[in-house]
């Protein structure tokens, strides 16, 4: 049996819970360059599962992404005992990665530059490893649309 998925929207914001995952996508903010910002947030609230494939967004318009992910942010409740590394798909191909030091810093890489998601193209990310003192993800990527 599926599991309850919760939503609401809260200005601009689009949030869906089912208990363990709290995905945050689609807040839109202005820019002044001609285009607008679109991030996709997301966060799970303990440790998260261990090398598990988590769904986080099926874009409803163009989004690309700068390389490196410029302008995404990460923060962690709990640090990791080791470096942990998240990796990003489009439509089930990686993209990059975002990795979490022991120090609580994150970093974020592409695979080859800028990433553009047409419409109807899936973000997922896989999760590291178990690490025993890492916990409470929350990542903003950063993206822009014309």
């Amino acid at each position: 049996m599926p599991r309850k998925v919760n939503r609401w929207i809260i200005q601009n914001w689009i949030v869906s819970g089912d208990g363990t995952t709290i995905t945050i996508a689609g807040a839109v903010t202005s820019s002044t360059t001609g285009s607008s910002g679109y991030d996709v947030a997301f966060a799970y609230p303990r440790a998260p599962p261990s090398a598990t494939v988590l769904q986080l967004v099926c874009f409803a318009r163009a989004t690309t992404f700068a390389s490196n992910f410029a302008g995404s942010t990460g923060h962690c409740g709990g640090n990791p005992t080791s470096a942990a590394t998240y990796s990003l798909y489009l439509n089930a191909v990686s993209i990059g990665i975002f990795v979490i030091s022991t120090s609580g810093t994150f970093a974020f890489s592409t695979s080859g530059g800028s990433v553009l998601f047409s419409i109807g193209d899936t973000l997922s990310v896989l999760t590291p490893m178990t690490d025993a003192t890492l916990s409470n993800v929350t990542v903003t990527v950063h993206g822009t649309y014309p």
